[in-house]
C-alpha cells in the first residue's frame, strides 16, 4: 500500500463522505466534519511523504502492519499491528528536515519484550538504525 497522497485520492475521499453524507441527509455543516479526520489523514499522509521517500514510506508501513497472502495476492490489515513494532513514528513536517525514526516508549521498570527485540533485529536495515528507545523517569 502506498503512502503517497494524490489528487484521485482526495478526489475518492471527497466522492465517499458526499455520497454518504447525501444519503444520511447531513446538512453541509454536517458534511464538512464528516470529511474533516480525512481531510486530516490526507494532510498527514502528505506531511509524511515530505520527510520520507516513497520507498521509506512503503517499507515503514509494511513493518508495522501485519501483512497475509491471499488468492488475489498480499493484503495488509490496517487495524492489526505487527508484532512488536514501536510505539510511534516520529517525522517532521520540515520539507527540509527529512527526519523520522520510530520511538518506544518503556518507564524505568519496563524493559523491551522479546517481540519488540525481533523486530529491531528483523528492521533493523530497513530503517537505517532510526530507532529510538526513550525511557521515562515517571
Amino acid at each position: 500500500m502506498s503512502c503517497v497522497p494524490n489528487t484521485e485520492h482526495e478526489a475518492k475521499l471527497a466522492s465517499q463522505a458526499n455520497l454518504v453524507g447525501a444519503q444520511m441527509g447531513f446538512t453541509k455543516e454536517q458534511l464538512a466534519l464528516f470529511r474533516e479526520p480525512s481531510d486530516w489523514q490526507f494532510q498527514r499522509n502528505l506531511d509524511l511523504m515530505r520527510s520520507m521517500t516513497e520507498d521509506e514510506c512503503d517499507a515503514c508501513y509494511n513493518l508495522i502492519f501485519l501483512e497475509y497472502e491471499d488468492d488475489d495476492g498480499p493484503i495488509v490489515d490496517d487495524f492489526r499491528e505487527r508484532a512488536g513494532s514501536p510505539d510511534l513514528l516520529v517525522w517532521s513536517n520540515n520539507k527540509s528536515a527529512k527526519q523520522w525514526f520510530f520511538c518506544e516508549v518503556k518507564s524505568l521498570n519496563d524493559h523491551l519484550g522479546p517481540a519488540q527485540v525481533a523486530w529491531i533485529k528483523e528492521s533493523w536495515d530497513q530503517i537505517d538504525g532510526r530507532f529510538l528507545l526513550l525511557l521515562l523517569d515517571s
